[in-house]
């Protein structure tokens, strides 16, 4: 992948979510490929980090419609049929701002063969698959970053789809749910629901009116999405071999799981004092950088304080919450790695 010192790099990290969690994935190869004196164009919601001359990032307006609909349904009760609903309707809305945006027009703006090489990330969307085929002239190695788990041609013969919470060891009713959903998400995937649910109008059928909005923005001629998918040369998995369930890959296909994984510093005092005195160990609970605990339910964070564990992470909202047991300690940050690596943990 590290071509030469002159190669320019073209990476685009855009998904339908832009998280704390999720950058620190990518923010490890962006550093190496910048520290090894390549130059490096990023597209991103999130501000830079790092600031060097071979390093540009395009910053695009993050979609606030996103996060109003993650805490609706962090509220709500919501099932997995919603869940997939929801993705499809995202991924439109996303294309429509993006497309349309100054800093796409700032991409347009660039040389036709100013990249020798693409790496993009795909986070569930589509939105940006498009300008892939842009500088057709040039490219000749495209890079795909992605959770093997949203891959639909990987996840009929060797994994569960990831939208549910069984793994391997599925029952006969699960295996049918499993596969149930797994057409259902290829239905809104590559179909269009218009002329078959009148009540969901034309809002689900995603890929064909992506492509049309492809073409209004960069021209007739622009590759069919589903097109582009087959000239990606490496895939680089979110997959651990040693952590995950084993899984046949053929060898375009590189497992790079725990890239971003950094060797643990030591706790803080009175942190590592309360972890070490653990006798009966410590269950480490974290919503995340998505779920904001804030929009969560009283009785939903008062179910979690019930369960009398040893560690929980509330964020910054103890103020509202009552009745918290002694052994739950609560604070507005925890550094996770360097907890995760203490002997006493025994869940997360």
């Amino acid at each position: 992948m590290l071509v030469n010192l002159r190669s320019r790099y073209f990476t685009f990290r855009h998904g339908l979510l832009d998280s704390v969690s999720h950058r620190i994935w990518y923010e490890q190869l962006i550093s190496g490929l910048v520290q090894q004196g390549h130059n490096l164009t990023l597209l991103s919601y999130a501000e830079p980090k790092l600031k060097l001359d071979n390093y540009t990032v395009i910053k695009f307006q993050a979609p606030d419609f996103i996060e109003e609909a993650i805490d609706e349904m962090t509220v709500k009760e919501v099932g997995f049929l919603d869940n997939l609903r929801q993705v499809w309707i995202w991924q439109e809305e996303v294309a429509n701002l993006d497309l349309n945006s100054d800093s796409m027009q700032t991409i347009l703006d660039y040389p036709r063969d100013k990249f020798d090489l693409i790496i993009y990330e795909m986070l569930i969307g589509y939105s940006m698959q498009t300008i892939l085929d842009y500088p057709r002239d040039k490219f000749d190695l495209i890079i795909y970053e992605m959770l093997i788990g949203y891959s639909d041609q990987m996840n009929l013969l060797q994994r569960a789809q990831n939208w549910i919470m069984y793994l391997i060891q599925m029952n006969l009713l699960q295996r049918a749910q499993n596969w149930i959903m797994y057409l259902i998400d290829n239905y809104f995937k590559w179909t269009t629901l218009p002329r078959l649910q009148k009540l969901a109008q034309d809002r689900f059928g995603t890929l064909p009116r992506l492509q049309k909005l492809a073409q209004d923005r960069f021209g007739k001629d622009i590759v069919p999405i589903y097109d582009i998918e087959k000239r990606i040369q490496i895939l680089l998995a979110n997959y651990d071999p040693i952590l995950d369930y084993p899984i046949p890959l053929p060898p375009y296909i590189i497992p790079v799981g725990g890239l971003h994984t950094r060797r643990s510093t030591p706790l803080e005092d009175d942190l590592k004092k309360i972890m070490d005195n653990a006798n009966q160990g410590v269950i480490y609970f974290a919503l995340g950088t998505i779920v904001r605990p804030s929009v969560l339910p009283m009785e939903k964070k008062k179910m979690f304080l019930d369960a009398r564990s040893d560690l929980f992470r509330f964020g910054n909202n103890r103020d509202d919450l009552v009745d918290v047991p002694k052994n739950v300690i609560i604070r507005k940050f925890f550094a996770q790695n360097n907890i995760l690596a203490h002997k006493n943990v025994k869940l997360f």
